[in-house]
């Protein structure tokens, strides 16, 4: 996620970098809950929903005047934009 994020241009607040940490490992948990840390069509599509919360973050950070900062709002509001998405929510 980290890497997405630096790539995008973006730079969270700690506090954003944080949920965005516990974001990540709970779709990790999902992921090995369900066995599909070796499935590969599940991997891309963990991947593709990690791009895709980027891109929102880095649209909402630009709405709120914050960008390439990340922040909490941001963060939140791309959550409720990506949610149900999986295997983040």
């Amino acid at each position: 996620m980290r890497r997405s994020v630096s790539r995008a241009g973006l730079s969270p607040t700690a506090a954003s970098d944080q949920m965005l940490v516990k974001f990540v490992a709970m779709g990790v948990r999902r992921m090995q809950a369900s066995n599909a840390l070796e499935l590969e069509d599940k991997i891309q599509l963990a991947e593709i929903n990690i791009r895709r919360i980027v891109q929102i973050m880095a649209k909402a950070a630009m709405t709120s005047g914050t960008f390439p900062v990340i922040d909490q709002d941001a963060f939140l509001d791309a959550q409720r934009k990506l949610c149900p998405a999986w295997p983040f929510c």
